[in-house]
Protein backbone atom coordinates (compact mmCIF):
# COMPACT_ATOMS: atom_id res chain seq x y z
CA UNK A 1 0.00 0.00 0.00
CA UNK A 2 1.24 3.50 -0.83
CA UNK A 3 2.76 5.11 2.29
CA UNK A 4 0.86 8.36 1.74
CA UNK A 5 -2.48 6.51 1.59
CA UNK A 6 -1.57 4.51 4.69
CA UNK A 7 -0.76 7.69 6.61
CA UNK A 8 -4.11 9.20 5.61
CA UNK A 9 -5.95 6.09 6.74
CA UNK A 10 -4.17 6.11 10.10
CA UNK A 11 -4.95 9.80 10.52
CA UNK A 12 -8.64 9.25 9.79
CA UNK A 13 -8.78 6.46 12.37
CA UNK A 14 -7.12 8.62 15.04
CA UNK A 15 -9.54 11.46 14.36
CA UNK A 16 -12.47 9.11 14.89
CA UNK A 17 -11.26 8.46 18.40
CA UNK A 18 -12.22 12.01 19.34
CA UNK A 19 -15.92 12.75 19.71
CA UNK A 20 -17.22 16.30 19.99
CA UNK A 21 -20.58 18.01 20.40
CA UNK A 22 -21.89 21.28 21.81
CA UNK A 23 -24.25 21.83 24.76
CA UNK A 24 -26.57 24.84 24.65
CA UNK A 25 -24.24 26.51 22.14
CA UNK A 26 -21.98 27.33 25.11
CA UNK A 27 -19.83 24.30 25.88
CA UNK A 28 -17.87 22.09 23.49
CA UNK A 29 -17.69 18.50 24.72
CA UNK A 30 -14.72 16.32 23.77
CA UNK A 31 -14.20 12.59 24.31
CA UNK A 32 -10.81 10.93 24.07
CA UNK A 33 -10.91 7.16 23.62
CA UNK A 34 -8.01 5.19 25.09
CA UNK A 35 -8.50 1.45 24.88
CA UNK A 36 -11.77 0.78 26.70
CA UNK A 37 -11.68 4.05 28.66
CA UNK A 38 -13.14 7.41 27.69
CA UNK A 39 -11.98 10.75 29.03
CA UNK A 40 -14.68 13.40 28.70
CA UNK A 41 -13.93 17.09 29.07
CA UNK A 42 -15.42 20.42 28.09
CA UNK A 43 -14.00 23.59 26.63
CA UNK A 44 -16.16 26.60 27.41
CA UNK A 45 -17.42 28.06 24.15
CA UNK A 46 -19.02 26.95 20.90
CA UNK A 47 -17.42 26.20 17.53
CA UNK A 48 -16.90 29.89 16.82
CA UNK A 49 -15.03 30.27 20.11
CA UNK A 50 -12.76 27.40 19.13
CA UNK A 51 -11.61 29.38 16.10
CA UNK A 52 -9.87 31.82 18.44
CA UNK A 53 -6.32 31.00 19.49
CA UNK A 54 -5.95 31.44 23.25
CA UNK A 55 -3.96 29.99 26.17
CA UNK A 56 -5.39 27.18 28.30
CA UNK A 57 -6.84 27.28 31.80
CA UNK A 58 -7.61 23.77 33.05
CA UNK A 59 -9.68 23.52 36.22
CA UNK A 60 -9.77 20.43 38.44
CA UNK A 61 -12.79 20.42 40.72
CA UNK A 62 -13.15 19.20 44.28
CA UNK A 63 -14.26 15.85 45.62
CA UNK A 64 -17.57 14.01 45.30
CA UNK A 65 -19.00 12.49 42.09
CA UNK A 66 -20.67 15.64 40.80
CA UNK A 67 -21.64 16.07 37.11
CA UNK A 68 -20.19 18.95 35.11
CA UNK A 69 -23.65 20.24 34.21
CA UNK A 70 -26.91 20.83 36.01
CA UNK A 71 -30.33 21.21 34.40
CA UNK A 72 -32.49 23.96 35.87
CA UNK A 73 -35.74 25.62 34.89
CA UNK A 74 -33.77 28.49 33.41
CA UNK A 75 -31.53 26.18 31.37
CA UNK A 76 -28.31 24.21 31.54
CA UNK A 77 -25.28 25.45 33.46
CA UNK A 78 -21.77 24.23 34.22
CA UNK A 79 -21.85 23.87 37.99
CA UNK A 80 -18.26 22.96 38.90
CA UNK A 81 -16.55 26.33 38.36
CA UNK A 82 -16.04 28.37 41.58
CA UNK A 83 -15.39 31.54 39.56
CA UNK A 84 -17.20 33.54 36.90
CA UNK A 85 -16.10 31.92 33.68
CA UNK A 86 -17.10 34.92 31.57
CA UNK A 87 -14.53 37.08 33.38
CA UNK A 88 -11.71 35.00 31.88
CA UNK A 89 -13.18 33.77 28.61
CA UNK A 90 -11.52 36.47 26.51
CA UNK A 91 -8.12 35.46 27.88
CA UNK A 92 -8.31 31.66 28.02
CA UNK A 93 -9.89 28.53 26.68
CA UNK A 94 -11.33 27.21 29.95
CA UNK A 95 -11.42 23.45 30.44
CA UNK A 96 -13.06 21.11 32.96
CA UNK A 97 -12.69 17.33 33.04
CA UNK A 98 -15.50 14.94 33.95
CA UNK A 99 -14.87 12.36 36.64
CA UNK A 100 -14.90 8.70 35.56
CA UNK A 101 -18.20 6.87 35.78
CA UNK A 102 -20.14 10.05 36.56
CA UNK A 103 -23.02 11.36 34.45
CA UNK A 104 -22.10 14.44 32.44
CA UNK A 105 -25.40 16.13 33.28
CA UNK A 106 -28.21 15.80 35.83
CA UNK A 107 -31.23 17.77 36.94
CA UNK A 108 -30.92 19.80 40.13
CA UNK A 109 -33.36 17.65 42.12
CA UNK A 110 -31.41 14.48 41.36
CA UNK A 111 -28.11 16.07 42.36
CA UNK A 112 -29.60 17.21 45.65
CA UNK A 113 -30.32 13.57 46.50
CA UNK A 114 -26.98 12.20 45.31
CA UNK A 115 -25.09 12.10 48.61
CA UNK A 116 -28.04 10.77 50.64
CA UNK A 117 -29.16 8.07 48.23
CA UNK A 118 -25.77 7.13 46.68
CA UNK A 119 -27.39 7.21 43.26
CA UNK A 120 -25.32 4.79 41.09
CA UNK A 121 -25.47 7.23 38.19
CA UNK A 122 -22.98 9.32 40.16
CA UNK A 123 -21.23 7.05 42.66
CA UNK A 124 -20.73 4.18 40.23
CA UNK A 125 -18.26 1.33 40.61
CA UNK A 126 -16.16 2.86 37.85
CA UNK A 127 -15.95 6.09 39.83
CA UNK A 128 -14.99 4.23 43.00
CA UNK A 129 -12.32 2.23 41.17
CA UNK A 130 -10.71 5.32 39.63
CA UNK A 131 -11.15 7.88 42.40
CA UNK A 132 -7.47 8.34 43.29
CA UNK A 133 -4.74 10.91 42.70
CA UNK A 134 -2.60 9.24 40.03
CA UNK A 135 -5.62 8.45 37.85
CA UNK A 136 -6.71 12.09 37.88
CA UNK A 137 -3.16 13.27 37.18
CA UNK A 138 -2.83 10.93 34.19
CA UNK A 139 -6.29 11.95 32.99
CA UNK A 140 -5.38 15.64 33.17
CA UNK A 141 -2.07 15.13 31.40
CA UNK A 142 -3.89 13.26 28.64
CA UNK A 143 -6.22 16.22 28.10
CA UNK A 144 -3.38 18.75 28.15
CA UNK A 145 -1.27 16.73 25.72
CA UNK A 146 -4.22 16.52 23.35
CA UNK A 147 -5.23 20.17 23.56
CA UNK A 148 -1.78 21.71 23.04
CA UNK A 149 -1.75 20.06 19.60
CA UNK A 150 -4.96 21.84 18.55
CA UNK A 151 -4.78 24.99 16.39
CA UNK A 152 -7.03 26.98 18.74
CA UNK A 153 -4.61 26.63 21.68
CA UNK A 154 -1.68 28.94 22.40
CA UNK A 155 0.58 26.48 24.16
CA UNK A 156 2.93 29.23 25.34
CA UNK A 157 0.68 29.54 28.41
CA UNK A 158 -0.98 26.50 29.98
CA UNK A 159 -2.39 27.12 33.45
CA UNK A 160 -3.67 24.41 35.78
CA UNK A 161 -6.00 25.40 38.63
CA UNK A 162 -7.18 23.07 41.38
CA UNK A 163 -9.32 23.52 44.46
CA UNK A 164 -10.01 21.16 47.35
CA UNK A 165 -9.45 17.64 45.96
CA UNK A 166 -8.23 19.29 42.77
CA UNK A 167 -5.43 21.01 44.70
CA UNK A 168 -3.02 18.03 44.88
CA UNK A 169 -4.01 17.03 41.35
CA UNK A 170 -2.98 20.44 40.01
CA UNK A 171 0.29 20.35 41.95
CA UNK A 172 1.29 16.93 40.64
CA UNK A 173 0.26 17.77 37.07
CA UNK A 174 2.40 20.92 37.19
CA UNK A 175 5.30 18.84 38.52
CA UNK A 176 5.03 16.11 35.88
CA UNK A 177 3.96 17.92 32.71
CA UNK A 178 6.46 20.37 31.21
CA UNK A 179 3.75 21.90 29.07
CA UNK A 180 2.21 23.48 32.19
CA UNK A 181 3.50 27.02 32.72
CA UNK A 182 1.33 28.30 35.58
CA UNK A 183 -0.15 26.73 38.72
CA UNK A 184 -3.07 27.95 40.84
CA UNK A 185 -4.09 26.10 44.00
CA UNK A 186 -6.62 26.97 46.69
CA UNK A 187 -8.55 25.46 49.60
CA UNK A 188 -6.44 22.35 49.47
CA UNK A 189 -5.39 19.47 51.65
CA UNK A 190 -2.65 17.30 50.24
CA UNK A 191 -4.04 14.30 52.10
CA UNK A 192 -7.49 14.49 50.47
CA UNK A 193 -11.04 14.54 51.85
CA UNK A 194 -11.25 10.97 53.15
CA UNK A 195 -7.78 10.94 54.70
CA UNK A 196 -8.58 14.22 56.45
CA UNK A 197 -11.81 12.79 57.84
CA UNK A 198 -9.99 9.67 59.08
CA UNK A 199 -7.33 11.80 60.75
CA UNK A 200 -9.97 13.96 62.44
CA UNK A 201 -11.85 10.87 63.66
CA UNK A 202 -8.66 9.38 65.13
CA UNK A 203 -7.79 12.65 66.84
CA UNK A 204 -11.24 12.87 68.40
CA UNK A 205 -10.97 9.23 69.50
CA UNK A 206 -7.63 10.00 71.15
CA UNK A 207 -9.28 12.88 73.00
CA UNK A 208 -11.97 10.53 74.30
CA UNK A 209 -14.79 12.01 72.24
CA UNK A 210 -15.36 8.60 70.65
CA UNK A 211 -15.31 5.20 72.35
Amino acid sequence: MNKAILCLLLLSVSLKTIGQDVIDNQYSVFRILTGQDTTTFIVVGNQDELKKRKPLLIFRQGSMPIPLFGRYQRGTAAIIFPFKVKDYLNQYHIVAIAKPGVALMADSATMARTVETRDPRFSSQKYLDHNYLDFYVNQTNQVINYLVKQPFVDKAKVAICGGSEGYPIAIKVAATNRKVTHLIGFSGLLEGRWQAQLRETRERANLGEYT
